[in-house]
């Protein structure tokens, strides 16, 4: 929760800081139906499935382009870096 906390309030968290992250969490839920936001000790989590992350999508590119690179097509294995730029 303190980790949240400073990433939202940068240090200067309200005063009752349980209550309104709890406020804000409930609003997210309403917000976005199908986010898996759960309580747990101390705060929340956020479960994903690994196809619903960017780390998921890029260590599988990343798979893929030292394949492509093994198989003598490094262009193949520097498009699929491509879209991970900026």
């Amino acid at each position: 929760m303190d980790r949240l906390a400073d990433g939202i309030w940068r240090g200067v968290p309200p005063t009752a800081v349980a209550s309104t992250l709890a406020s804000h969490v409930s609003s997210v839920r309403r917000l976005l139906e199908d986010v898996r936001i759960g309580g747990q000790p101390g705060g929340y989590r956020l479960t994903t499935h690994d196809d619903e992350s960017d780390a998921a999508g890029f260590e599988a590119d990343l798979a893929a382009a030292q394949e492509s690179c093994r198989r003598d097509d490094p262009r193949r294995g520097a498009a699929l870096f491509e879209r991970w730029r900026g």
